[in-house]
């Protein structure tokens, strides 16, 4: 996790994201039955899939990152937080033509040469203005209940995909573990960084999760987010109510 802007998880090697082609499926609002005996552990993870428009990648499962966070806000809001801390990611074979191509049609041929490697992070924050009840809720295909943002940081650029989804959640007895799943959610990029490329365009997210209280891991991720990429450009919910 980060204190002051500042990553305290040594950055590691990992290999290059595996670029998964993937069919989008339409969500369906199927029953959620967790805590059977106190809080059923999920695997945290997600899905991020583009629309499938030439010449971008069509999606990956990222399986990496770590357990969350999440406080109830003053306007009684639970908010989630997870993070892939800063790893080295390889740019070399189609990251490095994707970042190549985009550097030659700003027209800056006198780069430097692309660097093999670049530190990458990931965000992803959950904000659930109203809590479906497993069983007794179903969705329909404009039902919201979640503004949802996901930030990909890579080196001194930033870009962020913003939008609205459903998510489910159940808390443990003692109120300090939740598992849910981000049933559907459809994003777009909004604010950026330094000079980010942007990988997916409008795309999906979805996955599973699990977060532990911890107001100031929320907050110090919040911060983090602001100082990346500026004031949320709304601070109003998007979601729509049952």
């Amino acid at each position: 996790m980060s204190i002051n802007g500042q990553s305290t998880t040594p950055p590691t090697r990992r290999k290059p994201l595996i670029q998964r082609h993937k069919r989008y499926i339409q969500p369906t609002l199927a029953v959620f039955v967790v805590c059977s005996a106190g809080c059923r552990s999920l695997e945290t993870r997600f899905d991020i899939t583009a629309f499938g428009e030439p010449g971008k990648p069509e999606g990956f499962t990222e399986p990496r990152f770590e357990q969350g966070s999440f406080n109830v806000n003053a306007r009684k809001n639970h908010v989630m937080v997870f993070e892939v801390p800063p790893e080295w990611i390889s740019v070399e074979g189609e990251q490095a033509e994707v970042e190549l191509t985009a550097n030659e049609t700003s027209g800056a041929e006198d780069q430097d040469p692309l660097p093999d490697e670049v530190l990458m992070s990931q965000i992803i924050q959950v904000e659930v203005f109203w809590r479906p009840l497993p069983g007794t809720t179903y969705a329909e295909s404009t039902q919201t209940n979640a503004n949802i943002l996901y930030c990909l940081i890579r080196g001194e650029s930033a870009i962020s995909y913003e939008g609205a989804g459903f998510v489910y959640f159940e808390p443990s007895r003692d109120g300090k573990v939740i598992a849910g799943k981000i049933e559907s959610a459809v994003l777009f990029p909004t604010r950026f960084a330094g000079d980010p490329i942007d990988l997916f365009g409008p795309c999906h997210l979805n996955g599973s999760f699990t977060a532990k209280k911890n107001k100031y891991d929320v907050v110090a991720v919040q911060h983090r987010l602001r100082k990346r990429l500026g004031p949320p450009t709304t601070s109003d919910s998007n979601a729509v109510g049952p």
